[in-house]
C-alpha cells in the first residue's frame, strides 16, 4: 500500500519538477528597461577595423549609416528593492555596443557583462535624430525588437537631437530609474496641450506596414533635466524623418485628432495689453467632414469644447454677465482656430505628410477615387498638399469665476 502511495505522489510531482529545468535566476538576468540608438563616431575608421577583424569587405551605403551605437540601460533589481538608507550606488548600469545589426549589438553586450539581456520589461526606446532623418533606419532599427518574442509592444518610443547615452545616464528626482521617470512624464500628456500622446513600438510597426505618416514625441535634454514636447514627423511611404513639430504646432495637431481634453489654453484678451485669461477644457470633440467639389478635396474640421475659466489676469473686466462670457468664448474660439491652422500650414507646406489621417475619410467615402490618387496623396505637389482644410470652433464656458473685491 505504501508503495502505491509513494508512486502516486511521484507521478503528481513530476510536472512540477519538469517545469523548473530551465529556470533562470533573477541575479543572472539583465533586465533592459531603456534603450538608446546613436550614430557611431569615426564610423569610417571603425568600419575599417571591423573589416580587418572579420576579413570581410563591407559595402558603403550613402542612404544610411552602416554602424550604429546601442546603449542598454539595465536595471539592478537588488538595489531597486533595497530599503531607504541601505541603498548604495545607482539602481542601473549602462552598456554601449557598436555593430551593423541589433542581434550583434546584443550579443556583444552579453560578451562584456555577466548577465544575459532580457527585454520583457523594456519601457523606453530613444532614437537619435541623425540616425533616422532622411533615411529608412527607423524601420531597420526596430525590426528585431518587433520580432523578438520577449519584447513589449507597448514600449514608448522617442526621437531626440541629443546623445541618447547622455539621456540614459541622467538620474531625475523621485524615481530610481530614468526609464520610469520618462514613462511617468509621458503619462502626463493628457493635461498638456503641447505634448503629443505616447507612441509605442507596436503602433510604429503598424504605421510602417501600412505606409502611413506619423509622429513620434521628442525628448529634449536641457542641462541635467528632460522635457518631452514637440514631435518628429515621419513620411509613411518612405519611413523617413522629415523634421520637427514645435510645441505650438503640436497644440493644433492635438486639437485635430481630438486629444485636447483636460488641457488649458492661455488667451490674450486685448492684443498688446498683456491681459490674459486661462480656459480649462473639460470636454471636447473633433468632427472631420470630407467632400469633393470642383475637382478639389475639401476637409471641414469642426471643433467643440466645453470648460471653465481657470485663471484671470484681466483688469476692470466683469466676468459675471452673459455679454462678457460670449466675448471670451469668441476669443477662445479664435485662439483654437489659430493653433490648428498653424499646424496644418506647417504639415501641408513643409512636410506634405498626412499625419492627421485625412486620407482615411476619402478611402471610406470614395474608395474608387482613393485608389487613383493614393500613390500621389503625399509628397511635394501631392493631393494632400493641395487639399483645402477649413477649421471652425464652438466654445462654451460652463463655469466661471465671480469677481470679488479684495480688501
Amino acid at each position: 500500500m505504501k508503495k502505491i502511495i509513494y508512486f502516486t505522489l511521484l507521478i503528481l510531482l513530476v510536472p512540477f519538477l519538469i517545469g523548473c529545468w530551465d529556470l533562470n535566476e533573477i541575479e543572472e538576468i539583465g533586465f533592459v528597461v531603456a534603450l538608446g540608438f546613436d550614430p557611431t563616431e569615426n564610423e569610417e575608421e571603425k568600419l575599417r577595423t571591423y573589416e580587418r577583424e572579420r576579413r570581410h569587405r563591407i559595402s558603403r551605403n550613402a542612404e544610411h549609416p552602416q554602424l550604429f551605437d546601442a546603449t542598454f540601460n539595465v536595471a539592478i533589481p537588488s538595489k531597486i528593492e533595497a530599503q531607504e538608507g541601505g541603498r548604495t550606488g545607482r539602481a542601473y548600469f549602462n552598456i554601449t555596443t557598436t555593430d551593423l545589426t541589433n542581434f550583434n549589438t546584443i550579443r556583444e553586450a552579453s560578451a562584456r557583462r555577466s548577465r544575459r539581456l532580457n527585454f520583457e520589461h523594456l519601457k523606453v526606446m530613444i532614437y537619435n535624430e541623425n540616425l533616422v532623418r532622411g533615411t529608412p533606419m527607423l524601420k531597420h532599427l526596430t525590426d528585431w525588437y518587433i520580432r523578438d518574442h520577449e519584447m513589449r509592444r507597448k514600449s514608448y518610443v522617442y526621437i531626440t537631437s541629443a546623445n541618447t547615452k547622455d539621456i540614459l545616464n541622467i538620474k531625475l528626482p523621485l524615481e530610481e530609474m530614468i526609464a520610469t521617470s520618462i514613462e511617468d512624464i509621458t503619462d502626463n500628456y493628457q493635461s498638456l496641450l503641447e505634448m503629443p500622446s505616447p507612441t509605442t513600438i507596436g503602433e510604429i510597426a503598424s504605421h510602417i506596414t501600412g505606409k502611413e505618416s506619423f509622429i513620434i514625441p521628442q525628448i529634449k535634454l536641457v542641462g541635467n533635466d528632460l522635457i518631452i514636447t514637440g514631435a518628429a514627423v515621419f513620411l509613411g511611404k518612405e519611413n523617413t524623418m522629415l523634421g520637427w513639430l514645435t510645441e505650438e504646432e503640436i497644440k493644433g495637431y492635438n486639437w485635430i485628432i481630438g486629444d485636447a481634453q483636460n488641457v488649458i489654453i492661455e488667451v490674450e484678451y486685448d492684443e498688446g495689453q498683456g491681459e490674459f485669461f486661462v480656459y480649462e477644457v473639460v470636454e471636447m470633440d473633433t468632427t472631420i467632414d470630407y467632400r469633393r467639389e470642383n475637382n478639389r478635396n475639401i476637409f471641414d474640421v469642426k471643433l467643440r469644447a466645453e470648460g471653465s475659466l481657470g485663471e484671470s489676469w484681466l483688469n476692470d473686466v466683469e466676468i459675471n454677465n452673459e455679454e462678457t462670457i460670449r466675448e471670451l468664448e469668441a476669443l477662445i474660439e479664435k485662439e483654437i482656430v489659430r493653433q490648428v491652422n498653424i499646424s496644418i500650414e506647417k504639415v501641408q507646406n513643409d512636410y506634405q505628410a498626412d499625419i492627421f489621417g485625412f486620407h482615411k475619410k476619402i478611402r471610406q467615402q470614395q474608395y474608387p477615387y482613393w485608389k487613383t490618387i493614393k500613390e500621389n496623396w503625399e509628397g511635394e505637389g501631392g493631393e494632400f498638399q493641395n487639399a483645402d482644410v477649413n477649421v471652425s470652433a464652438v466654445v462654451k464656458i460652463r463655469h466661471y469665476m465671480l469677481n470679488e473685491r479684495l480688501e
